[in-house]
């Protein structure tokens, strides 16, 4: 199997190659019956017989129209800020293309100018799921230092830790299963889908990584996980 990634300095995926004992690169093959693995790469893959996540949505406001098409529960998004109704203020202010939630910004008010806007939901919690093939793990996050703040990242003092079981058995395969209809409607084969919820235990997605920044103890999980679903291809 090879790995295709997006970028030469993707750490992720060269440590996911490494560990897998696999090929991986920018550049793909020449063999078209290579088994590809992509890694977050928007790149015509029709010739190839064999690859995990053929296509991917790249446009995160596409791709919340494409789950909201499914029945994907999603919070509401708008593509022009002159449209949005005062009563559904504040908002955040989205890029098409972003990572890390560094492009996020709080509006109370209809100002400033964004490529999309999500109506913003109090959390009470924020998950990502790994979905690989058929089968998961959750990783919740949690606040080594940071409150008060809108965005849970790693710049803001957040970091992911996995769990089995949230609140109830309940609410966690309602995640769960938001995840997977997440995954199914845009059409891959794995991704890493975040996920808040609400204070009524409500969860929305929120967008799907195609190409997930891992450390090595989730990289092995990764890897356990393709060997179960694409053991054949290995």
């Amino acid at each position: 199997m090879f790995i295709h990634h997006h970028k030469s300095d993707d750490i992720t995926a060269h440590n996911l190659a490494r560990m897998a004992s696999m090929d991986g690169g920018m550049d793909l093959p020449e063999d078209t019956e290579t088994p590809i693995l992509n890694w977050g790469k928007s790149t015509d893959l029709t010739k190839y017989t064999n690859v995990i996540n053929r296509i991917l949505v790249k446009d995160k406001l596409k791709s919340l129209q494409v789950m909201h098409g499914s029945g994907v529960s999603v919070p509401k998004f708008w593509d022009n800020r002159h449209i949005i109704p005062l009563q559904e203020y504040p908002v955040l202010s989205r890029q098409y293309y972003h990572t890390c939630g560094t492009d996020i910004l709080l509006l109370k008010l209809p100002k400033n100018r964004g490529d999309y806007y999500v109506k913003y939901i109090p959390k009470v919690a924020e998950f990502r799921v790994h979905v690989i093939g058929t089968t998961s793990f959750i990783s919740q996050k949690a606040s080594r230092y940071s409150e008060g703040t809108i965005c849970w990242n790693y710049r803001n003092g957040f970091i992911f830790r996995d769990i089995n079981i949230y609140k109830s058995a309940r609410v966690t395969h309602a995640i769960r299963d938001l995840a997977y209809r997440a995954i199914k409607a845009l059409g891959y084969n794995f991704g890493a889908v975040d996920i808040i919820v609400d204070e009524w235990d409500v969860p929305y997605c929120l967008e799907v990584n195609s190409a997930p920044a891992l450390a090595d103890s989730r990289i092995k999980k990764y890897i356990e996980l393709i060997k179960f679903n694409w053991g054949g291809w290995l």
